[in-house]
């Protein structure tokens, strides 16, 4: 299951426990909720949030109502992630989250840096089993330098040195104090919640769903369907019940999660207005401007 177009970002992909009028605070039973100034969501918007989100979002007929519902939606479910101990089990994916954000953030504010060879090996010597622990806790990347050529793990030996002495100068920086910095860490940190939950979810309820529920979905339907020739003995129409059952399914146990009151979003901010699209010149105007240039 997707994270919601409206909200993505490329989605993708960090973790922040206070600050800039927001904070997330984990433990086994109970998380305070996520509050959201008016500023914190502008931010959101205009410096977190993929241009082609945002696109959609302020094309949109109610662009503030918008963002607030479904913002609340996605960290709600964020939060129930981190409620029932996603965030242990995915310890090292937000770990790295996190020094991606600050490894950017950096980067941003010093687009000369370069990292030496001294400075990789430096890091290994005080850090020897750094890539191996990062690999052994991510199966697929592990399974994925098992095929790599020498040379090949010789690149991602210093990428991943690189990587992480930046995101450690940028916390000596106190980069990661940094409000913009503070919000893309939060959302990448709860997009990885949520995509993992969203994931779970779906199999769970994928497996709860019976052959009834989709006759039953059906006979709600059948006028509907039966004018476009739609029948149960089609296995297409009956699968393609079956996804439609299964998401309305999975969107009513995320609207009761985020229903709840851990998300908290003020609701008076300002959001850019969207940049209409340049018009093209009309012939005749295109004709004029030729006969200007001529005279």
């Amino acid at each position: 299951m997707k994270i919601p177009a409206k909200v993505v970002v490329a989605i993708l992909v960090v973790v922040v426990l206070a600050g800039a009028g927001l904070w997330a605070q984990r433990a086994s039973t109970t998380i305070k909720p996520i509050k959201l100034s008016g500023h914190d969501v502008e931010l959101l918007v205009t410096e977190v949030l993929p241009p082609e989100a945002r696109e959609q979002i302020l094309s949109g007929p109610d662009a503030n109502k918008t963002i607030v519902t479904e913002l609340k939606s996605f960290f709600a479910v964020a939060q129930q992630a981190e409620l029932e101990g996603y965030a242990e089990k995915l310890k090292s994916e937000i770990s790295l989250d996190e020094d991606a954000v600050l490894s950017a953030a950096y980067k941003q504010k010093h687009p000369e840096v370069k990292v030496t060879d001294e400075d990789v090996r430096a890091y290994f010597q005080s850090n020897p089993t750094a890539l191996d622990d990062f690999l052994k806790a991510n199966p697929q990347l592990q399974e994925n330098a098992r095929k790599m050529s020498p040379e090949q793990m010789r690149d991602m030996r210093r990428n991943y040195g690189e990587f992480k002495i930046l995101a450690e100068r940028a916390r000596n920086e106190k980069l990661d104090q940094d409000e913009v910095v503070r919000l893309r860490m939060l959302f990448r940190r709860s997009q990885t919640l949520y995509g993992a939950y969203a994931q779970d979810l779906e199999k769970r309820i994928d497996a709860q769903i019976k052959p009834e529920d989709v006759e039953q979905y059906y006979r709600m339907h059948q006028d509907e369907l039966s004018k476009q020739g739609l029948t149960l003995d089609d296995p297409r129409v009956r699968q393609g019940i079956m996804n439609r059952v299964k998401s309305e399914k999975i969107q009513e146990r995320i609207n009761q999660i985020a229903a709840s009151n851990r998300v908290e979003i003020a609701e008076n901010f300002t959001l850019p207005q969207k940049q209409a699209a340049p018009q093209e010149e009309s012939g005749s105007e295109q004709q004029s401007d030729k006969e200007d240039k001529e005279q």
